[in-house]
């Protein structure tokens, strides 16, 4: 195998966001008791969310479809796609107020890098 003198550093899968110094981002780390194949389904599917995560950062009645658009040939290596323009990401319904829309787009770069990137206006 090569050594550490001779590793093509252009294989790390780098955050281009966390490079930029206007970017803002939060760093959340948890220990989680399932395997790292779980984790990639998991962050992939998006929808997930709103079921998972009733009570502390969604709810369950403001869950709907978030059809992924593939947007690159998928291949061992990855993937890159947008999802449905306009997604609210905020309260829905009667009397909802602060309803944000929302642009998204996903990276994944085998085998564990996964960036979702989210925009709201």
């Amino acid at each position: 195998g090569l050594s550490a003198n001779q590793a093509d550093e252009g294989l790390i899968p780098v955050c281009e966001a966390m490079e930029d110094p206007a970017f803002d981002w939060i760093d959340v780390s948890r220990d989680m008791p399932y395997s790292a194949d779980m984790l990639i389904e998991n962050v992939i599917d998006s929808s997930h969310v709103h079921f998972t995560h009733h009570k502390t950062i969604s709810k369950r009645e403001n869950a709907k479809p978030l059809p992924l658009r593939v947007t690159t040939k998928i291949t061992p290596s990855g993937f890159e796609g947008t999802f449905q323009p306009n997604a609210e990401v905020a309260p829905t319904g009667e009397g909802a107020t602060n309803v944000k829309k929302t642009e998204r787009s996903t990276k994944y770069m085998a085998p564990g890098y996964m960036h979702h990137r989210i925009r709201s206006t």
